[in-house]
C-alpha cells in the first residue's frame, strides 16, 4: 500500500512528537508499504546536528522525507497544512494518516485516498477552527477513523463527539525492540560508580518527571542518579539544586541510540510524572497521554518506578513496575531502597519486557493501524 504521513513535526528536532512520527514511518515501511513523510521546512527550528536524520532518530532508511514551506508569516501552520494534503493528493497514495487535523482535514476534500487521523489530545483544546475541521472531516466519505493514544482519550471522543466505539482506534505509543548488544556497547558518556544506577531519561517540561526527581534525590543517597535530556539551560538551572551531590550525573540530550545504551546501563529506570503534565505546546496532557518514555523504559528489561496515574495504569500495573502517588514523596524513596533486592528487579523488568514484546513494539502498532484500515 502506498502512505503518506503528514505531521507538523520538526524533523530532526528532540521533541517525542518527532521521535513519534519518525518511528511510525519506520514501522510501516517494515511492513512492506511504501512511505512517504510529509513535514514542515522549519530550518530555524531543527536540531543542528552531524548526524543524518535517519540515524539521529536511529531508524532505517526504508522511507521518504518531504520538507515542504514552513513560512514566516501568521498562519504558517494552515498553509502547511493546505500544501501538506495538495502534495499528498499529488502522490496517489492509497492511504493518508497524520497527526495534523487540518492536513487530514484537506485531504479528505483534495484526495480520493482513503484518510484517518490520529489525535493525542482532544482537538477541541486546540481551538473552534480545528474544531470545526474535525466535524467537518468526519463527515467526509473518504474518512475511515480516529485512532487514539489511550482508552481514556477514547472516552473523552464517545463523549463529547457522540463518534462510536467502532469509529475509534486505540494506539498507544511504542518503543523499538533492544538489541542483545546495546547492554554491552560502551557509552562514552556513562559514569560507572558502585552504587544501584538510577536513571531518568526524558524531557524536563513541567510535570514529566524532573521536579519530583529533585526532590527524591536529597532523602536517598544509596544509589546513583544518571539524568538524560533537556536544554543546556535547563540542565544548568536543575545542577544547581543538587549542588554538592556527588552521585548525581547530568548528561543532557542525547540522540537515540546514545540514549538507548544510558538506559540499558541502569539498574532501574524512574517516570515520577506530576499529577499535571505539561507537553511542548504547554497544553496540559495527563488525562490522555501514552509517554514513549514507558515503552523505552519497558522495552529495555529494566525494573520501572512510575506514578500511579489511571492512564499509566492502561500499561502498567504491580506485576511489571512499581507504582507511587505522585504526592507521596516517602513512597518513592521506598521502592527505590525495595529495588535493592535484585530478584525483584529481575523478575519486574522480564516482566515489563514481556508485556512490551508482546503489544507495544513499533511494528506491532503499524500492523494495528493497517489491519484497522482494512476493516474500517
Amino acid at each position: 500500500m502506498k502512505i503518506v504521513y503528514i505531521a507538523s513535526s520538526i524533523i530532526p528536532s528532540r521533541s517525542a512528537n518527532s521521535v513519534h512520527v519518525m518511528k511510525m514511518c519506520a514501522g510501516l515501511a517494515r511492513l512492506g508499504h511504501q512511505v512517504s513523510l510529509l513535514v514542515p521546512d522549519a530550518k530555524n527550528e531543527m536540531e543542528h546536528t552531524d548526524l543524518d536524520v535517519f540515524e539521529f532518530y536511529h531508524v532505517p532508511v526504508n522511507f521518504e522525507i518531504h520538507y515542504l514551506p514552513w513560512l514566516s508569516i501568521k498562519g504558517k501552520g494552515m498553509i502547511f497544512a493546505y500544501l501538506a494534503a495538495k502534495k499528498a493528493s499529488d502522490l496517489k497514495p492509497d492511504f493518508i494518516y497524520g497527526r495534523n487535523v487540518s492536513a487530514c482535514f484537506f485531504s479528505t476534500k483534495f484526495s480520493k485516498a482513503k484518510v484517518a487521523y490520529e489525535s493525542h489530545a482532544p482537538v477541541k483544546s486546540e481551538g473552534p477552527l480545528l474544531n470545526l475541521f474535525f466535524e467537518k472531516m468526519r463527515r467526509q466519505k473518504n474518512f475511515l477513523f480516529v485512532s487514539v493514544i489511550s482508552q481514556a482519550l477514547k472516552g473523552f471522543y464517545e463523549v463529547n463527539y457522540k463518534i462510536s466505539s467502532e469509529d475509534i482506534c486505540v494506539l498507544p505509543d511504542g518503543a523499538d525492540p533492544v538489541s542483545d548488544q546495546t547492554g554491552e556497547q560502551e557509552s562514552e558518556h556513562w559514569v560507572e560508580t558502585n552504587k544501584m544506577a538510577v536513571g531518568y531519561i526524558g524531557s524536563f517540561h513541567k510535570g514529566k518527571g524532573l521536579e519530583k526527581l529533585l526532590e527524591i534525590i536529597p532523602l536517598y543517597n544509596e544509589v546513583s542518579y544518571h539524568i538524560v535530556g533537556g536544554k543546556d539551560s535547563q540542565v544548568e538551572e536543575a545542577k544547581k539544586k543538587v549542588i554538592g551531590k556527588s552521585n548525581v550525573f547530568f548528561y543532557g540530550f542525547l540522540p537515540q541510540k546514545e540514549a538507548e545504551k544510558i538506559r540499558q546501563k541502569c539498574d532501574v529506570l524512574l517516570a515520577p510524572y506530576g499529577s499535571k503534565v505539561g507537553s511542548v505546546g504547554s497544553s496540559e496532557i495527563s488525562q490522555w497521554m501514552s509517554p514513549l518514555k514507558i515503552f523505552e523504559y519497558m522495552s529495555s528489561g529494566k525494573p520501572i518506578v512510575a506514578t500511579d496515574l489511571p492512564v499509566l495504569r492502561e500499561v502498567l500495573n504491580e506485576s511489571n513496575s512499581i507504582l507511587v502517588e505522585d504526592s507521596d514523596i516517602n513512597g518513592w524513596v521506598y521502592a527505590l531502597k525495595k529495588l535493592a533486592d535484585a530478584k525483584l528487579r529481575a523478575k519486574l523488568g522480564t516482566q515489563a519486557k514481556e508485556d512490551f514484546i508482546n503489544n507495544y513494539t513499533w511494528d506491532a502498532r503499524a500492523k494495528k493501524l493497517i489491519d484497522e484500515t482494512r476493516r474500517a
